[in-house]
């Protein structure tokens, strides 16, 4: 059924598939509720999840080899024929066993101390990226193999359940076994837009419908609770959740300043760069376009006190907010542990990382130099890894005049022996070793992207070995789309943007994925 959700260009046609997917779709029972529901049903939430299988258990990857290219399938004319081709299917392996890595190579530990305990088990999960696809500050134009390639998506309409989708796993996980938080981040926003904010929130939140449309009520599909632009019902977070901040939540597309003319554009009735109409099907369009206010882009104070003022903070207070500078830490009840949040967003444009060395001395040594007295363990969580901080990019972002280079940073954190791992997002799942000129070894573990193939999520389980070391598991969870037919439709989306060649697969070695991390006990 999902495959009809794909026809947009006969219009008759459309018309009757639409009328038949409605059919079927109240055939199947998948009928709960648009705000009322199907009759006066009220709106519901997809039943809840159980349980998940790891991929140590089983491996997802994609049924169909890379290519041949059929052209972009971001734009909807072309997708039909790349999924009637299997371009989106899986197949099954077999799981991937956990590698135990020492950071100097050497045989790790044979077994725990008779006195091991685990500390703690958390997941992280970035890159939600939650787009309002019909915004006028889109670049749907400028979309291309590679280097662009994320700025159109063809499974872009879908990012809001791909979302919530994480979450139902997410939830599994912690009936399976229970878990103490989730890091979500960097990018839970696409386009640092107030509505986007809202969407995230909502489906994190749960308990409330929320729509992820803009401009016209768009009903792609007859009837509710059907097509990604129908207002569902998100299950939300039954763990604590800490933000991390990315560049995608605080800039215009990840690179431009929050500014009174983008906030103009944003609000506006055009788009000069191509937006998606879905009174065209979802044509990419540079023509006047319906304007919608609750488009307008969050400075990044006004994002922060948001999420300040929003549940526990989710890692922020009030006055932190009101600085502009996201980094913040919190200690782990019972433990030696304590959580760094690095805010890497450059303040004055572009997408690369940016930490300033007064931020670090107001902000970052601080909580270390204390972290150390404290004799407490840190793990840091950033948006970007220390290789991707510098410079604003050009062209979009201006020069700051006390930058932290890579190689600053990775001095920096080996100066404290106490910094066992750090953590940032990526394209694919990777681990690596980090060997400073001068001072300690640590761990980098760099998270795949959510809303990207293969909708990935890491689950951590950090232990005291008794032995002298520290333990880190880490285990690669793929999102279920169980008994979801719109985060299905989205996945098969996605899988299509890899195998047709526009847009890079997972490149990640199995001693990267499902890793167990020995670091000495400070």
């Amino acid at each position: 059924m999902t495959e009809l959700l794909t026809s947009t260009l006969d219009a008759q046609n459309h018309r009757d598939i639409m009328q038949l997917f409605k059919r079927l779709v109240v055939i199947a029972g998948f009928c709960s509720g648009g705000l009322t529901g199907c009759g006066d049903q009220p709106l519901s939430a997809l039943p809840p999840l159980e349980r998940v299988i790891l991929t140590s258990e089983r491996r997802l990857v994609p049924a169909h080899p890379i290519g041949p290219d059929l052209g972009n399938p971001a734009l909807f004319e072309n997708l039909p024929q790349y999924l009637a081709l299997g371009y989106g299917e899986l197949r099954v392996l077999p799981g991937d066993r956990h590698y135990a890595r020492t950071l100097d190579g050497r045989p790790p530990p044979e077994q725990l101390g008779p006195s091991a305990r685990r500390l703690l088990r958390f997941v992280s999960v970035g890159d939600f990226q939650l787009m309002d696809d019909e915004s006028p500050t889109r670049v749907g134009i400028l979309d291309a193999k590679e280097i662009t390639g994320s700025a159109l998506r063809p499974q872009d309409p879908y990012m809001c359940h791909l979302a919530n989708a994480a979450v139902r796993t997410i939830n599994a996980l912690h009936r399976m076994d229970p878990l103490s938080m989730v890091f979500v981040g960097g990018d839970t926003l696409d386009n640092a837009q107030e509505n986007e904010a809202e969407w995230a929130l909502s489906i994190l939140t749960g308990g409330q419908p929320v729509e992820c449309d803009s401009g016209e009520d768009d009903d792609l599909i007859p009837g509710p609770a059907n097509d990604p632009k129908d207002p569902f019902l998100p299950e939300g977070l039954l763990v604590p959740w800490k933000w991390v901040p990315g560049n995608h939540d605080m800039l215009i597309q990840g690179n431009g300043v929050v500014d009174s003319s983008r906030i103009e554009v944003a609000m506006g009735d055009f788009a000069p760069f191509g937006t998606r109409d879905y009174r065209q099907g979802g044509s990419v369009i540079q023509k006047p376009i319906i304007a919608d206010a609750r488009r307008r882009p969050l400075k990044p104070i006004e994002l922060m006190l948001k999420l300040a003022q929003h549940g526990d903070g989710h890692g922020l207070t009030q006055s932190q907010a009101e600085t502009g500078h996201a980094s913040y830490f919190f200690d782990i009840a019972g433990t030696p542990l304590r959580f760094l949040v690095l805010d890497t967003v450059s303040k004055t444009g572009g997408a690369g990382g940016v930490l300033r060395w007064s931020e670090v001395n107001k902000y970052i040594r601080p909580a270390l130099d204390a972290a150390r007295r404290e004799g407490k363990w840190v793990i840091v969580f950033s948006d970007n890894a220390y290789d991707d901080l510098g410079q604003a990019n050009l062209p979009f972002g201006q020069p700051v005049s006390d930058a932290v280079t890579p190689d600053e940073w990775l001095r920096f954190m080996g100066g404290y022996e106490n910094v066992l791992f750090t953590m940032a997002r990526s394209f694919d799942q990777a681990v690596r070793a980090l060997h400073p000129t001068s001072g300690h070894s640590y761990w980098d573990v760099l998270n795949g992207a959510l809303g990207d193939s293969p909708h990935q999520l890491r689950l951590f389980e950090l232990w005291d070995a008794d032995n002298g070391y520290v333990l880190l598991r880490v285990t690669c969870v793929d999102v279920s789309v169980d008994g979801d037919p719109l985060a299905e439709e989205g996945r098969r989306r996605a899988i299509t943007d890899v195998t047709s060649t526009w847009r890079s697969g997972p490149v990640s070695k199995p001693d990267e994925r499902n890793v167990d991390l020995w670091i000495r006990k400070p």
